[in-house]
């Protein structure tokens, strides 16, 4: 309970933050937008815009920590303002810039989503606009193989199983062992009830039909 007060807190003062920030992005003025997000990271995350850009994700979470809730808490600030960067580069028309930055911010919030048992519906929001927003690009090998992790774990049963075949029917070098993971993944599912299942946009059909498609894959 006391995870998820605190949890529910920092994300609304970093959608506050946010709100502050889009509204000068969206009347073009750009300079005071990223004026705002370097005077957050400052005050929030404690790492400057050019850090942010050019450190790795593992980087950033080891810097910033994970084990305890101020750390994560950094991370949460920290994905929400790499998006409002993105938002930036999409108005400047850097389409690579906004790329790195959302793959980024992905990348960090799927390891604490599934990593540390901190999803939420609020929480989960964020996760599914960056992917939206990626939408038109192929999403690299390691963050597909969390995206499996975190459907999962999120209950969207359906979106697992796509990115489950996206992984091993696509050109990223995992399909023997993604072949396992995904048995696995349809065991834990048949052990489900079929309300369950359901919630999960599933039947145990399609379970079933998953599974023999993989069984005969080995």
């Amino acid at each position: 309970m006391l995870k998820d007060d605190w949890l529910m807190r920092i994300i609304k003062q970093s959608a506050r933050m946010m709100g502050n920030i889009l509204k000068n992005i969206q009347s073009g003025s750009l300079d005071s937008a990223q004026q705002q997000i370097d005077e957050a990271l400052d005050e929030y995350v404690g790492i400057d815009s050019s850090t942010a850009e050019f450190m790795s994700p593992p980087e950033m979470m080891a810097r910033l920590g994970t084990g305890e809730m101020a750390g994560s808490g950094k991370l949460i600030f920290l994905t929400d303002l790499l998006r409002a960067e993105a938002m930036i580069c999409d108005a400047e028309e850097d389409e690579t810039g906004a790329y790195n930055r959302r793959i980024k911010a992905l990348d960090i919030r799927l390891e604490l989503a599934v990593g540390r048992d901190m999803t939420n519906a609020d929480f989960d929001a964020t996760i599914d606009n960056l992917i939206d927003e990626l939408d038109e690009y192929e999403l690299p090998t390691p963050i597909l193989e969390k995206l499996f992790g975190y459907y999962e774990k999120s209950q969207q049963y359906d979106m697992a199983a796509d990115a489950l075949d996206d992984l091993i029917e696509g050109d990223h070098h995992t399909s023997e062992n993604m072949v396992d993971a995904g048995l696995s993944f349809y065991e834990r599912l048949l052990r489900k009830s079929d309300t369950e299942l359901n919630v999960g946009n599933f039947s145990r059909e399609e379970v079933k039909t998953g599974f023999d498609a993989l069984w005969k894959m080995q």
